[in-house]
């Protein structure tokens, strides 16, 4: 038993550590390339647990299939993202959301019988928090510049089955590695 506590307060030290010298890469490298977030809720797990930590490349904001993006969905929070409008942002109270890129311009998105279409084939996934969606959402053929973007908790998830498409320059950065 005390060997266990003792490997899980070792994990949060490496996990607190990691972030440290994370932050102090970050500081060294301008802060208009990269950015740190928090997960704000559960929609992400089991890949991301509420409070993980985050870092985003804000140069790359163009997502593909799979690729877990950072966003402000709301018009609200549609300035570009770059020093200051990342505080601006903050200050505002504009969150942050974390998703997954389920859909690109020109596919069709549907939610039928518990799974993810796209283009009219089941998509699978082995990193999703349950094997059915509980809910049904018809055929949503995506436009120009615009996503759908989904968590990989489907069932409890604030996303575009919700919000609609994500157009394209609501993307502030891709998310290229995360500390727990």
């Amino acid at each position: 038993m005390k060997n266990t506590i003792m490997k899980k307060k070792t994990f949060e030290m490496i996990s607190y550590a990691q972030f440290i010298v994370t932050a102090l890469l970050m500081i060294l490298i301008p802060v208009h390339f990269y950015s740190i977030s928090v997960v704000p809720s559960p929609s992400m797990n089991p890949t991301f647990r509420q409070g993980t930590f985050l870092v985003a490349d804000k140069m790359d904001r163009t997502p593909e299939y799979d690729d877990i993006m950072v966003f402000f969905p709301f018009e609200a929070a549609s300035t570009k993202p770059g020093v200051i409008g990342d505080l601006d942002m903050k200050l505002k109270g504009a969150i942050l959301y974390t998703k997954r890129c389920v859909g690109v311009p020109g596919d069709t998105i549907a939610v039928h019988d518990g799974h993810l279409y796209r283009n009219g084939e089941m998509i699978t996934a082995d990193y999703t928090a349950d094997e059915l969606i509980e809910y049904e959402m018809p055929e949503v053929t995506l436009g120009e510049n615009e996503y759908f973007m989904m968590g990989d908790n489907r069932n409890n998830s604030n996303d575009s089955h919700l919000l609609g498409p994500i157009n394209a320059d609501k993307f502030f950065g891709k998310v290229i590695c995360f500390i727990r």
